[in-house]
């Protein structure tokens, strides 16, 4: 993917985050990528991150990988992408310890080869909270490293992706994402009350369970875009929810209806969804 065909404020800190990887792991560096939001053309200054994925070899030292992951915290904060400071603590801790708001994920290649899903979350610090061993059970993981390797396009180094086959999805995979994903909207919906960052949680839960939605059920992936355009097709009066919800993408602010509708669209729409695999 050509860098410079990005946002100037993206291609500034892409190029600076390449530069740091390669000045900090040396031949450890196998490759980076990019995905997401970014790599589908669906970037907004106002809700997306960079979702960079950086893959090195199993000698690379834990201090060197500890050292890279400092430096890519620093940039992105340092760039605006890890909002630290600009919204609540709150925010600020989930920024910072899980895979909902950053922009950098570092994976040891075997881990990689092998679909260890348990290691990829732990090295990339998908979910770095006090219990995440204990809850990532209950978490999406195939269908959410299913999205991002069929949705990557590479930065630097060798294609690590490429020969590797994702993970098809499950129902059981479905009803994760359902389950994780409203419990977000209710979280979304108590932060509401004390800070304007809550809407952005309510905002990632209806992206996450549309984009593993869509994907499950056309074998593909998914992007922002497909995903609403599914939903308003599929879904009776979908339109509603998926225009608040791209109004918002473009131009944030806390909003409680939004907030309070997302776990009842997300509920509907996993009932229908249900009924519609149980009649076939």
């Amino acid at each position: 993917m050509n860098i410079r065909s990005m946002p100037k404020t993206v291609e500034l800190f892409t190029e600076r985050a390449i530069s740091r990887a390669k000045e900090i792991c040396g031949k450890h560096l196998v490759s980076i990528y990019l995905f997401g939001g970014l790599a589908s053309g669906e970037f907004t200054d106002d809700a997306s991150d960079v979702d960079l994925l950086f893959i090195i070899d199993d000698r690379c030292p834990q201090e060197k990988k500890g050292k890279l992951e400092q430096a890519l915290r620093s940039l992105e904060a340092k760039h605006g992408f890890l909002r630290l400071g600009q919204e609540s603590p709150i925010f600020s801790i989930f920024a910072s310890r899980t895979a909902l708001f950053k922009s950098h994920f570092i994976l040891r290649l075997q881990s990689l080869k092998n679909m260890d899903y348990v290691s990829m979350f732990y090295e990339g610090k998908g979910f770095d909270l006090p219990l995440g061993r204990i809850l990532f059970p209950f978490a999406p993981s195939k269908l959410v490293i299913r999205n991002i390797l069929t949705n990557a396009k590479i930065l630097h180094g060798i294609d690590s992706i490429e020969a590797l086959s994702p993970p098809s999805p499950s129902w059981s995979e479905l009803n994760k994402a359902f389950l994780a994903s409203l419990l977000m909207s209710i979280f979304g919906i108590f932060l509401s009350f004390i800070t304007k960052s809550g809407s952005r949680f309510s905002m990632e839960a209806f992206k996450w369970y549309i984009l593993n939605t869509h994907s499950f059920f056309k074998g593909s992936s998914s992007s922002v875009k497909k995903a609403c355009t599914f939903f308003r097709t599929s879904f009776f009066h979908t339109w509603i929810i998926t225009s608040r919800f791209c109004k918002l993408r473009k131009c944030y602010s806390r909003s409680f209806t939004f907030n309070f509708i997302v776990p009842f669209y997300i509920t509907l729409f996993h009932m229908i969804s249900s009924r519609s695999l149980t009649a076939h």
